[in-house]
């Protein structure tokens, strides 16, 4: 369980690291990044990346807004929102999003799994495992 504080600046967090993502600005995303950072991916294997610099993690940022500009992406929308508060400076978050494109029509939804670090009073992402590429990578394929 996470104290309303906490919730709250998980919340801000969020919505800051998504707004990011919305102007397609892959440099103020990875200032949401707490270097190293581990992110695991669904895939068959499952990938692990280590964002061990600034320049892979905006390279991976970048990789990602990509894709989205392919599908058309404007927004998102959080189907789910889950704060475990492990200490006042280390909690995780369960996100259920779904993209969207221009009109508000879904395009894919994915899950993650974010462990969020306080740093320097804001959150940090230190490692993500999500589902996210799979399925964007599905939608790309059916879309062409």
């Amino acid at each position: 369980m996470a104290s309303r504080e906490t919730i709250a600046g998980v919340q801000a967090f969020l919505e800051s690291y998504g707004a990011a993502f919305a102007r397609y600005d892959a440099e103020a995303a990875a200032d949401y990044y707490l270097l190293p950072a581990l992110v695991a991916s669904d895939a068959e294997p499952v990938a692990l990346l280590l964002m061990a610099t600034r320049e892979i993690c905006r390279a991976g940022i970048e990789r990602v807004l990509g894709w989205h500009r392919k599908l058309g992406v404007a927004s998102s929308r959080t189907l789910g929102f889950q704060v475990t508060e492990l200490s006042p400076h280390l909690v995780t978050l369960d996100l259920y999003c779904q993209l969207c494109d221009a009109s508000g029509k879904g395009l894919y939804d994915y899950r993650g799994l974010y462990t969020l670090v306080a740093q320097d009073g804001a959150w940090r992402i230190a490692a993500i495992a999500h589902n996210q590429i799979p399925r964007l990578l599905k939608r790309l394929a059916e879309m062409s």
